[in-house]
Protein backbone atom coordinates (compact mmCIF):
# COMPACT_ATOMS: atom_id res chain seq x y z
CA UNK A 1 0.00 0.00 0.00
CA UNK A 2 1.33 3.26 -0.91
CA UNK A 3 -0.41 4.96 2.16
CA UNK A 4 1.40 9.08 3.20
CA UNK A 5 3.17 8.41 6.65
CA UNK A 6 3.40 11.44 9.41
CA UNK A 7 6.47 11.77 11.15
CA UNK A 8 6.71 13.86 14.25
CA UNK A 9 8.44 16.87 13.53
CA UNK A 10 11.34 15.75 15.61
CA UNK A 11 11.95 12.33 13.54
CA UNK A 12 11.81 14.55 10.29
CA UNK A 13 14.30 16.61 11.60
CA UNK A 14 16.65 13.79 12.71
CA UNK A 15 16.10 11.66 8.71
CA UNK A 16 16.93 15.35 7.61
CA UNK A 17 20.01 15.59 9.39
CA UNK A 18 21.07 11.91 8.38
CA UNK A 19 19.94 12.36 4.51
CA UNK A 20 22.02 16.23 4.11
CA UNK A 21 19.53 17.50 1.53
CA UNK A 22 20.05 20.62 0.16
CA UNK A 23 15.96 21.52 0.17
CA UNK A 24 13.04 20.23 2.22
CA UNK A 25 9.32 20.58 1.67
CA UNK A 26 7.26 19.26 4.40
CA UNK A 27 4.45 18.51 2.93
CA UNK A 28 2.97 15.45 5.21
CA UNK A 29 2.37 17.35 8.66
CA UNK A 30 -1.06 17.06 9.70
CA UNK A 31 -1.82 19.19 12.16
CA UNK A 32 1.84 20.11 12.95
CA UNK A 33 3.80 23.24 13.10
CA UNK A 34 6.01 22.95 9.95
CA UNK A 35 7.97 25.95 10.66
CA UNK A 36 9.41 24.11 13.99
CA UNK A 37 11.44 22.13 11.60
CA UNK A 38 13.59 25.05 10.67
CA UNK A 39 13.62 25.74 14.44
CA UNK A 40 14.96 22.31 15.38
CA UNK A 41 17.54 21.82 12.49
CA UNK A 42 19.33 25.68 13.71
CA UNK A 43 21.19 27.83 12.27
CA UNK A 44 24.19 25.62 12.13
CA UNK A 45 22.16 24.11 9.24
CA UNK A 46 22.65 24.47 5.40
CA UNK A 47 19.84 22.52 4.54
CA UNK A 48 17.05 25.26 3.10
CA UNK A 49 13.42 24.68 4.18
CA UNK A 50 11.09 25.57 2.37
CA UNK A 51 7.55 26.19 3.61
CA UNK A 52 4.57 26.20 1.29
CA UNK A 53 0.23 26.22 1.37
CA UNK A 54 -0.42 22.78 0.26
CA UNK A 55 -3.65 22.51 2.20
CA UNK A 56 -6.21 25.25 2.40
CA UNK A 57 -7.21 26.53 5.10
CA UNK A 58 -10.53 25.28 7.08
CA UNK A 59 -13.41 27.43 6.15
Amino acid sequence: MNLPYTMPVEEATECIRAFEPDVVYPFHYRGQDPSKLEQLLGDESSVEVRLLEWHPAAE
